[in-house]
């Protein structure tokens, strides 16, 4: 049902939380934060008012101004999540009423994720909540609804009518943080929501010092992972009791490790929900339990999600241990790290340094023994090396444990899953996957209980799409020669050719018959040994370091290399140190691989290669390690790499650009800092999704796609490539790699001609201003937004401003030549005149037309740009006005005007008027003031 009037709509929404979401039917309307503080000290004296808490005496005014110190002086979103979850607050009591408690500290209960709907608990909505801003020269503001739990405000809504976008909410409430709205009680705020009748998206608070990211700013969809546009079923969905206390109760997450505040995309919580529904129902008497497996694709927040589901069931008690299990020693490391960044202060995630620590949190009935993070390593030994008394094993064996491993995938058909299951056989396992195995996982872990596939992640943009590319470091042509004269047994091509058995068998491998030879059919008959020449090696490094500053966008991205071998690896390390020299590069780089040392006939070559990486990784960045501190090292390099403690604001000098790497880091690590994969190696199936999956983390708009390369039989690598992403997408590859560069390209042109026919078909031909229509600014609004989004991708596949042709090599031989018509200047002119769409006069109260907002182009900066080519006009205007020549006037004095079209309309009100003053003798030329300063100071005058 479409509103027109936004009212309206607000009474609709009210009236649908009223009687259909559990919320109080008695609305607040209007209230100033002081009658909403009034309220929560009403809320908090009914909560609390036992004699051994407030004794039955009232909050004081001093009492509630000692928890909003509280409140205020915690201001990071992480920590008023803390606060809030903490459950209590303390104070002193001042109300001579209360003589059991006057002058002592008393704890107050506010709030608590587990007194849902029938306990406590109090659910108000408030109607136009009046704000105070931090500058009296800001208006009042009055927001749409907020939603209280225990008299806190924990949800902010904006509303906008149908045909305004949300966009335009999202942006409201940016304004109210910029206006310091939310602060004082209103700092409480844990997520706010934009909605209008077609659309809606929530996203967490990122407090007054974070930064409003769009990338996090979530739709709700379904089970089925179909995204809810109704705002009905949206509020049903999220709004109602009791999902609205449970979402700040268990679904927001206070990340330590980047310290902003998160809250759960919808398919984690149906993940983490289904699995704590099914731990809650387990017959803990029965063995060789299936819990069900996860197949959620890389990169969407597995390691969350497996955390959460581990709180929800370690609150409800429902188990005694919950075991995050690990198949590889560092993925313990991170992800024991990981975890104790999600948990709450109250919660404690144990390690397991050895096997005896293993036992004994095992056996622990302390609360802070529950959550444990193991390897299966460890626990697979836990008889064998553990010396186990056997009353200790039955203890353990008594006890209601879940075990939830991580990477499902790798095969868990293996002894030590084996082993595992038959030391805990009451216990109940769940698997956490982004690539199945799609013949054994469910036999292991049972029944899939929730799907979100790569297709359905690049959808909604939860991770990024991928742009492959095969290198050949050997001609197509001349392998088909090599293998057909081997195949038809031939010494030259001469020789081939004057024999018809011969000839056949050539050409065919030619592909010159009338039966095609696929490359891939080449590949087959290529030694491994052509990839290990010199040749090849050298130009695998040359491609990857001349195409560096492109595809790192000037280094400010990390790449990993993956080689077939740890003798290759070194080789290539060597390679690297030698080209980069040569080339004078300033890239940094360092190899990690598995250290141990087999005594075999190339260990020696192995530990000398460790010691060279080691000891120049101290010569980059001052940090010793030796072979004994291997692991060290390796924390040092992944936490450098992915801009981890201690290098969440890593400067450019300690910034670690390649890593070299065999296996490792091509499954578990997490960076988005990490843009683009090398592959000198063969790689199908599950594992090639994996490593891809390394690149697929969302930055922002300098990273619109993963960035794949690949050398090693390429023609095999693209067609593995093709096949992993058919099994794992669900049977719906559809968006997965992105546009390449002659598309994007030619798309641009598309959109730049669009853009050129709405300005012209008005009058306007240099851009030098909008045309005062809505429908008009919708279309160019949505249009140039649309070539923005494309040009970022051409900007990360190597478009320059500096060329303006570009050559594709076709299949057949041929080349493509696409010429980009768009340049530089006039693209800037375009962001300014994109900019201005949204920008209204002084003391103007005209609403902002409904116009999508891409938040992204508004920051792009114009001004260097503009100002240069403007300088250097005005320079030249000067000259010929005091030369006398009117010709040469008259032209530079056209090309000034073109210029200013790059500068807002104010602005160029201001140039235009300098110009006349210039013109008519009103003011004296100053050789040292560019055209900017003249115009700053008429800003500055009026």
């Amino acid at each position: 049902m479409p509103f027109n009037d936004e009212l309206k709509f607000e009474e609709a929404f009210v009236n649908l939380l009223r009687t259909n979401c559990g919320w109080e039917t008695k609305v607040i309307k209007n209230p100033t934060e002081e009658d909403l503080i009034k309220n929560w000290s009403e809320i908090l004296f009914n909560s609390n008012k036992e004699k051994d808490v407030l004794n039955g005496c009232p909050l004081t005014d001093g009492e509630m101004n000692q928890i909003l110190i509280q409140v205020n002086t915690l201001k990071s979103s992480l920590s008023l999540n803390n606060f809030i979850n903490g459950k209590t607050v303390s104070i002193t009591r001042d109300n001579p009423d209360d003589k059991l408690h006057f002058a002592k500290n008393v704890s107050l209960k506010i709030y608590d994720r587990m007194e849902i709907a029938g306990g406590k608990s109090r659910y108000q909505i408030v109607e136009q909540p009046k704000f105070k801003t931090n500058n009296s020269v800001y208006p009042a503001r009055r927001g749409d609804v907020m939603l209280l739990i225990n008299g806190m405000p924990l949800f902010h809504i904006e509303l906008k009518k149908t045909g305004v976008p949300i966009s335009h909410a999202e942006v409201q409430i940016e304004k109210y943080m910029a206006n310091g709205v939310f602060t004082g009680i209103f700092s409480l705020v844990q997520i706010f929501v934009a909605m209008n009748p077609e659309d809606a998206v929530y996203f967490a608070n990122p407090g007054i010092y974070g930064k409003f990211n769009p990338n996090f700013f979530f739709h709700w969809e379904n089970y089925n992972n179909e995204i809810v546009h109704d705002w009905k079923e949206f509020t049903t969905s999220v709004l109602s009791i009791p999902m609205a206390h449970e979402m700040v109760g268990f679904y927001t997450i206070p990340d330590d490790s980047d310290g902003i505040l998160k809250v759960m995309r919808s398919y984690q919580y149906f993940a983490a929900a289904s699995i704590s529904a099914k731990v809650a129902k387990t017959n803990w008497t029965k063995s060789n339990q299936h819990g069900g497996y996860i197949w959620h694709t890389t990169g969407s927040g597995k390691t969350m999600t497996s955390f959460k589901a581990a709180q929800l069931i370690a609150n409800s008690k429902d188990a005694n241990k919950v075991v995050f299990l690990l198949d590889r020693v560092e993925l313990g490391d991170q992800s024991l790290i990981n975890y104790r960044n999600f948990a709450d202060p109250s919660e404690s995630v144990q390690a397991t340094e050895d096997t005896q620590v293993l036992i004994s949190k095992l056996k622990s009935d302390f609360s802070s023994d529950v959550l444990i993070v193991t390897s299966i390593q460890k626990m697979s030994r836990i008889k064998e090396e553990g010396n186990i008394k056997t009353k200790d094993l039955e203890k353990i064996q008594s006890k209601h444990i879940v075990f939830i491993i991580d990477e499902c995938h790798r095969d868990q058909n293996g002894d030590m899953h084996q082993d595992i299951k038959r030391t805990f056989p009451n216990a109940i396992y769940f698997g956490f996957t982004g690539t199945p195995d799609h013949d054994n996982t469910a036999d292991i872990f049972g029944d899939e209980l929730h799907r979100y596939t790569i297709v359905h992640g690049i959808r909604d943009k939860n991770v990024l799409g991928f742009d492959p590319y095969k290198v050949c470091t050997f001609a197509d042509k001349d392998l088909r020669e090599q293998v057909g004269l081997g195949e038809s047994n031939s010494s030259s091509v001469a020789d081939a050719m004057t024999n018809s058995a011969k000839k056949d068998i050539f050409l065919y491998y030619m592909n010159k018959t009338s039966k095609k030879c696929p490359m891939t059919e080449i590949e087959e008959f290529i030694p491994k040994s052509q990839y290990e020449t010199s040749k090849h090696e050298e130009a695998v490094v040359d491609d990857i370091l001349d195409n560096w500053a492109v595809r790192s966008v000037t280094s400010k991205f990390h790449a990993i290399f993956a080689t077939s071998s740890i003798l290759e690896a070194i080789t290539y390390y060597g390679l690297f140190k030698k080209k980069i020299s040569e080339k004078k590069l300033k890239i940094t780089f360092t190899a990690i691989f598995d250290p141990s040392d087999n005594n075999g006939s190339k260990s020696i070559t192995k530990m000398n290669g460790i010691t060279e990486i080691l000891k120049d990784y101290e010569s980059m960045f001052g940090n010793k390690y030796d072979i004994g501190s291997y692991s060290s090292f390796k924390r040092d390099a992944c936490a450098r790499l992915a801009h981890k403690k201690p290098y969440l604001n890593i400067e450019e000098k300690d910034v670690l650009n390649i890593v070299i790497v065999v296996d490792q880091l091509l499954t578990g690590f997490d960076s988005k800092w990490v843009n683009t994969l090398y592959l000198d190696k063969v790689m199908q199936g599950k594992n090639f999704i994996q490593a891809i999956s390394r690149t697929n983390r969302i930055y922002g708009p300098d990273k619109p796609h993963g960035t794949i390369v690949w050398y090693r039989y390429p023609h095999t690598m693209e067609k593995n490539l093709e096949q992993a992403v058919n099994d794992y997408s669900g049977n719906i590859p559809f968006g997965i790699f992105v546009d390449k560069l002659d598309k994007n390209i030619e798309q641009i042109n598309v959109k730049y001609e669009d853009i050129k026919y709405l300005f012209k078909s008005v009058g306007i031909n240099d851009f030098s201003k909008n045309y005062e229509d809505d429908n008009w600014k919708k279309k160019f609004a949505k249009t140039f937004s649309e070539l923005n989004a494309y040009l970022d991708s051409a900007k990360m596949q190597g478009i320059t401003w500096k060329q303006d042709t570009y050559e594709f090599p076709q299949a057949d031989g041929t080349v493509k030549i696409i010429k980009l018509n768009l340049d530089e200047k006039t693209y800037y002119t375009l962001v300014q005149r994109y900019k201005e769409l949204f920008v209204l006069g002084p003391g103007s109260n005209k609403p902002i037309p409904p116009f999508d907002i891409d938040t992204h182009i508004t920051e792009i900066q114009t001004d260097s740009i503009d100002d240069d080519y403007m300088n250097s006009k005005f320079k030249l205007f000067i000259k010929n006005l005091t030369a006398g020549d009117e010709v040469a006037k008259e032209k530079t004095l056209e090309e000034l005007h073109k210029s200013f079209a790059a500068l807002s309309q104010e602005e160029q009100k201001y140039a235009k008027l300098l110009l006349h003053d210039l013109q008519s003798g009103e003011i004296q030329i100053d050789s040292s003031k560019s055209m900017r300063d003249y115009i700053t100071e008429y800003q500055c005058k009026v």
